[in-house]
C-alpha cells in the first residue's frame, strides 16, 4: 500500500432511493435525499492520511455497472460503504461483485452493524471491518494498515473497543 492509501467512499446504489445516514436507513418517500453526514464527517477525518473519491450512486442514480465501473478505475484499497438493514441484501450483492473486479478492503457502516458486529463480521466474509464511529481518529490507522485495537472499528478476530 503506498504511503497515502486511496479510500473510496461509496453510498451504493439500490432499487429504492435508501437513505443510510447516521446509523440510520430507511426509504425516502418523497424522492428527497440527504447528504451522508457519515461520509462527509469521515472525509474530514481522513483528509490529510488519504486520497480520496466520495461516490453518491443513490443521489447519482448510477447503475451497479457504473458505480462498479468507477471504482475499478479508482482502484480503491479501501471501500468505506454505507449499508442498513432496508438495503443490506442489495449491498451485499453488490460488495460480492465489486470484490470480483476489484480487489480491496471493505468496511461497512450504518445501522444494521451497531448491535451485532462480530456476528455479521463472522457470517459475512466479504465485511473486511466494520466501522461504528464515523468520528473516530482510528480511521486513519485502520485505512493505513496499522494492526492492533482500533477504537470505534470492529474487526474480524478483535472485540470491539
Amino acid at each position: 500500500m503506498s504511503a497515502r492509501p486511496k479510500v473510496a467512499q461509496l453510498n451504493p446504489q439500490g432499487l429504492e432511493l435508501y437513505i443510510r445516514d447516521y446509523y440510520c436507513s430507511k426509504v425516502s418517500k418523497t424522492g428527497y435525499l440527504y447528504h451522508p453526514t457519515d461520509l462527509l464527517t469521515a472525509s474530514g477525518v481522513l483528509d490529510a492520511a488519504a486520497e480520496m473519491t466520495v461516490i453518491d450512486a443513490i443521489a447519482e442514480r448510477l447503475s451497479v455497472e457504473a458505480t462498479l465501473a468507477r471504482l475499478e478505475s479508482f482502484k480503491p484499497d479501501v471501500v468505506l460503504m454505507l449499508s442498513g438493514a432496508v438495503s443490506f441484501h442489495e449491498d451485499r450483492d453488490f460488495a460480492l461483485a465489486l470484490q470480483k473486479r476489484c480487489p480491496c478492503r471493505i468496511l461497512v457502516s450504518g445501522d444494521l452493524f451497531m448491535e451485532y458486529a462480530e456476528g455479521l463480521l463472522a457470517e459475512h466474509p466479504w465485511m473486511d471491518a466494520i466501522l461504528t464511529d464515523f468520528t473516530s481518529p482510528a480511521l486513519v490507522d485502520y485505512v493505513q494498515g496499522k494492526p492492533g485495537s482500533l477504537a470505534g472499528i470492529v474487526r474480524r478476530g478483535i472485540p470491539a473497543s
